[in-house]
């Protein structure tokens, strides 16, 4: 038989709604808009013998630190207990002008 690959994603605006500090700046900063949507993005893939299974995540954000990982790892291991926390991966997509 025929390993089975299975593939999902979904995407989300995470754009804030009201004003909010912007990440990745040397001081305080307050946005009031954005210029385009900020976004999450993830996707699952299982498959393999043995079953084995990812989850990668893509945010619109400069960093990704452990305020915002560890949560997400928890809430996702209480929603996906197969899961192990160290297939959860979450990537940053914007990138921080030097300065």
């Amino acid at each position: 038989m025929q390993p089975t690959l299975t593939i999902g994603w979904a995407t989300r605006d995470m754009t804030p709604t009201r004003p909010a500090m912007i990440q990745g700046q040397k001081h305080r900063r307050i946005g009031r808009s954005a210029l385009d949507p900020l976004t999450v993005t993830a996707l699952a893939i299982e498959g393999g013998q043995p079953v084995d299974c990812a989850i990668l995540v893509s945010c619109a954000l400069p960093l990704i630190s452990d305020p915002i990982l560890i949560p997400v790892r928890e809430r996702l291991a209480q929603r996906l207990p197969a899961v192990p926390a160290d297939k959860i991966i979450l990537a940053a997509t914007i990138r921080i002008p030097r300065s």
